[in-house]
């Protein structure tokens, strides 16, 4: 019998293990949705590569961190919309920073701001439509208030400059 037991406890491990690593399973055994694994392995990608250069423990550590928070409030109904939210942000957030060659202080930080980053995503209430609409439009005004006085003030500016400017500032708050 003890050798039945053995075979089935190694059968679970060698199953469990790797989704338990790859962040397919939760901490608390709960299999992880499509979306948030795809975030965790795109995060996974992120901490592994080469050129960040952070040991193993950070890279584990990093992904609880962002494992933990996301895994708040799978029933609400806009929970896949946070998570998209999340993976857009955490590209755009990665690829500002110089993540290589951190001290611990440096790490830590940076730990809690995507902390806060997630915890706050999952916990605020979704702006509504109307309400982006409305950011969206008051930013298109101040992009035209910006070109209208950087061409004034500064003369020198070619208008296809001022312009190109514009474009990559609207760009970068959505379309």
């Amino acid at each position: 019998m003890p050798d039945k037991y053995h075979s089935l406890r190694g059968a679970m491990i060698a199953e469990l293990l790797p989704a338990l690593v790859g962040g397919k399973i939760g901490p608390s055994g709960v299999k992880q949705s499509g979306p948030v694994a795809d975030v965790l392995s795109m995060v996974e990608r992120s901490v592994s590569d080469l050129g960040v250069g952070w040991t193993g423990e950070r890279q584990r550590e990093y992904l609880d961190t962002i494992r933990r928070a996301l895994s708040n409030d799978h029933d609400s109904p806009d929970y896949p919309a946070r998570i998209e939210i999340f993976r857009r942000g955490f590209q755009l957030l990665w690829s500002r920073r110089d993540v290589s060659d951190l001290s611990q202080a440096q790490y830590d930080v940076y730990k809690a701001e995507i902390r806060w980053f997630c915890e706050t995503l999952m916990a605020d209430e979704p702006v509504p439509v109307s309400e982006r609409a409305l950011l969206k439009a008051q930013i298109r005004d101040l992009c035209d208030y910006a070109t209208e006085h950087l061409r004034a003030q500064f003369p020198f500016l070619t208008p296809a400059c001022v312009q190109e400017g514009k474009a990559g500032a609207l760009a970068e708050f959505g379309p």
